[in-house]
């Protein structure tokens, strides 16, 4: 599930080497297309499965967009899975992995200021 408050997330880490390797046979404009389909999922937990809505998120036109997400030689559709069994979502599974990562560390770091905070204010 995506954080209930993305506001507390104001950047997303790229990890350069798991992107250039997962985007390496792509040209420039499905690369760019991949990065803001896997920033949209870093901030929503998911992308839509509906190739309408994603050329739409991702300012191409619609047959441009299905050229890069089904195309002979470029298959963005493969790089993302849908969600639990869910068919309307979609996600990159190692964006994915690193989304939870973080949203572990940013609740224990939260977790371990708040009580920083009280044993501070306890003792005075």
């Amino acid at each position: 599930m995506p954080p209930t408050d993305t506001k507390k997330w104001p950047y997303c880490p790229i990890y350069i080497g798991d992107v250039l390797v997962s985007a390496a046979e792509l040209p420039n404009d499905a690369f760019g297309v991949y990065l803001k389909l896997l920033l949209f999922q870093w901030n929503k937990g998911s992308i839509p499965n509906d190739p309408q809505r994603l050329a739409s998120m991702t300012g191409e036109p619609l047959d441009l967009f299905l050229q890069m997400w089904k195309g002979e030689d470029i298959r963005l559709s493969d790089k993302f899975q849908c969600v639990n069994g869910n068919n309307s979502r979609l996600q990159n599974l190692r964006m994915e992995i690193h989304r939870k990562e973080f949203e572990h560390k940013s609740r224990v770091r939260s977790e371990a200021g708040k009580k920083g905070a009280d044993s501070r204010w306890e003792k005075e």
